[in-house]
């Protein structure tokens, strides 16, 4: 066990953030990636302490999705939309990734987090146990 406080995802964000305009195409897929681990695990965290016991990656943002609320679904769905653009950074080698490609992804990054964030206890009562 960790003598420290847990590890802060947000810190991966902040990480693609300094490396999403570089010149080098490995840090902009670096970006892309760490932008979307941010993302993951801070929603996966907030389903969690709402009683979900969620791990793989389509789980947390199929839970998200299946909310009746618009506004979580439209969450899992951004989740599904940056997970597609972080496996074309770490799997598509013939596939550049720009850098307006590479900010766009910590843009929609920040854009879940920031919902994740503001969502309030309860909302997982909205999404189906997977």
């Amino acid at each position: 066990m960790r003598s420290e406080p847990p590890f802060d995802w947000s810190e991966f964000l902040a990480i693609g953030d300094s490396t999403c305009t570089s010149a080098k195409e490995s840090e902009r897929r670096t970006a892309v990636s760490r932008a979307y681990y941010a993302a993951y695990h801070l929603a996966r965290l907030k389903l969690q302490s709402e009683g979900h016991s969620l791990r793989k990656h389509d789980q947390v943002w199929s839970a998200l999705v299946s909310s009746t609320d618009p506004a979580i679904t439209l969450i899992g769905n951004l989740g599904f939309s940056l997970k597609s653009r972080r496996e074309s950074a770490d799997y598509r080698e013939n596939d550049e990734v720009a850098a307006l490609f590479a900010r766009g992804s910590v843009v929609l990054s920040r854009r879940i987090i920031n919902a994740v964030a503001n969502l309030s206890t309860g909302f997982a009562s909205t999404c189906a146990k997977l």
